[in-house]
């Protein structure tokens, strides 16, 4: 699963495009367990989104908040955020019972890549 996604081609980090592009597909290869969110604006009207992982998102259950890039160029968070949402995935995909799938399972578990749009 982690090889199909690749690397970015910003010195191996993604770009904002790139980032964007895998996000929709995480989305679209995995509906019954990737709820789209929006969490708000930036100081400059940009959209801060991200994602919730959930077995049953319209249901309250304890949640997990996963975030990165909180200051400007923060690439390394932004990759660390992206690598936690593709391990919960294969997790999920592969029908383990490891801590990643239970979270999931159990769990709302929001996962917000960028804070900060406005210092991407």
């Amino acid at each position: 699963m982690f090889k199909k996604y690749g690397i970015g081609s910003l010195d191996n980090y993604l770009t904002q495009e790139e980032l964007s592009e895998l996000l929709e597909s995480m989305e679209a290869e995995f509906p019954e367990v990737v709820t789209p969110v929006e969490i708000g604006k930036s100081a400059e009207g940009r959209e801060i989104s991200g994602y919730l992982f959930s077995a049953a998102p319209n249901e309250k259950r304890p949640s997990i908040l996963l975030n990165g890039a909180h200051h400007a160029r923060e690439l390394t968070s932004i990759s660390m955020v992206v690598w936690l949402m593709l391990r919960f995935l294969y997790s999920w995909e592969q029908g383990q019972t490891d801590i990643y799938s239970r979270l999931v399972q159990n769990n709302s578990v929001y996962f917000i890549p960028v804070v900060n749009t406005d210092g991407f």
